[in-house]
């Protein structure tokens, strides 16, 4: 070993004072009392204090008061070498009182009398954070966009269903009038008729519950059956359905669930039977089918095809522009965010995979889940 007036030891403490000085990332060193002994101008320049301002002060003058104690702890623990601290984001704050976003790592160092310090590196990623968010944010935008591009199908379809019961009520109604001028109306044709009102009420109820329930976004992870989520699309078009002469046809094993967002998931459903439709009627098909097939090869995956008999997609569009965004066949009707939006939902949200394929004389949307095992034991 050098002694302190080696040459070579002097340029080296030369050296990594200067790698330490002009280092770009933010370098703290703290001791067994939790003050700093050593910072960086970079990590300065990130908390807005000066080296004079830092040095012989706790840590937590930039630890949010909340987690002052927990950081200790871990400080504590840390020099103790009872825990290893991983690359982490944090939350700190700033000398003017805002809070930013830091990446942080750790390390120890340890010296030859027996005392440990606990050096920090920080890099403020605040900008990047901020971006994160507002993609997130952005993303969910485009997500409710594409929901409220399907209200006026869906407002239709709720139409649709509603013109039966509303039918029955008014022939109920109308033919209580004629009971009465008969004279025929007693106590036996009024309960009768109630019964037969509060079904066709109940009906338009449940009608607007499903409508409801579809257009408020899942906040929260949920265990769901994939055969009653696609069950309840195809209810929810029924009226649409007969007036285009459409049939929907739901096959495979209503015992698998996925653990995810059952209204995105409707909502990509929704979209694709949408796209069949359009295609039926544009090619003004009267024998429109729509088959959607539910399976799983094996313990971990579910597989649900949406086939149509609609006469495809064209081949210069196949497969990856019809998932775009903003790309539509549709100009002046379609946003063109659906297919582009049911990607992300299946890629980022469920883990899952999308695909599609011209089969025979339609189109076939293949959509892979991650299989929830766990229900089976319920």
């Amino acid at each position: 070993m050098g002694s302190q007036g080696d040459p070579h030891h002097l340029d080296t403490q030369l050296l990594l004072q200067g790698v330490f000085d002009s280092a770009q990332l933010g370098i703290c060193v703290t001791d067994h009392n939790y003050k700093y002994v050593k910072v960086n101008q970079a990590y300065c320049d990130i908390y807005g204090y000066s080296q004079e301002e830092l040095l012989g002060q706790p840590f937590t003058i930039v630890v949010p008061p909340s987690q002052r104690t927990k950081l200790q702890q871990l400080h504590d623990d840390f020099l103790a070498e009872k825990v290893n601290e991983i690359a982490q984001h944090w939350k700190v704050l700033h000398r003017n009182g805002r809070t930013i976003d830091i990446y942080a790592t750790a390390g120890r160092l340890s010296m030859p009398d027996g005392k440990k310090y606990k050096i920090t590196t920080a890099s403020d990623v605040t900008e990047l954070k901020q971006l994160q968010r507002d993609m997130e944010f952005q993303q969910a935008t485009l997500i409710q966009q594409s929901k409220l591009a399907e209200l006026g199908s869906m407002i239709g379809a709720i139409a649709h269903q509603w013109q039966q019961p509303v039918n029955a009520i008014a022939i109920m109604t109308q033919s209580l009038v004629t009971l009465q001028k008969m004279g025929e109306l007693n106590q036996a044709s009024l309960e009768n008729h109630e019964e037969q009102v509060m079904k066709q009420i109940r009906f338009m109820t449940q009608t607007m519950n499903d409508f409801r329930d579809f257009y408020s976004p899942s906040r929260n992870l949920e265990v769901f059956s994939v055969h009653d989520a696609v069950t309840i699309v195809r209810d929810l078009l029924k009226g649409q359905l007969i007036r285009t002469s459409t049939s929907i046809e739901i096959h495979g094993d209503a015992t698998l669930f996925c653990l995810g967002y059952p209204s995105e998931f409707k909502q990509v459903v929704l979209n694709i039977i949408n796209n069949s439709l359009d295609a039926l009627d544009e090619n003004q098909r009267l024998d429109g089918l729509i088959n959607i097939d539910i399976s799983s090869h094996d313990a971990e995956r579910i597989e649900i095809r949406i086939r149509d008999n609609a006469g495809g997609i064209p081949d210069d569009l196949m497969p990856e522009k019809v998932f775009e965004p903003f790309f539509t066949t549709k100009p002046g009707k379609g946003t063109g965010i659906g297919l582009s939006l049911a990607r992300t939902i299946i890629e980022k949200k469920f883990q899952g995979r999308i695909q599609v394929a011209n089969i025979g004389d339609g189109v076939e949307f293949s959509l892979e889940l991650p299989r929830y095992r766990g229900q089976e034991a319920l």
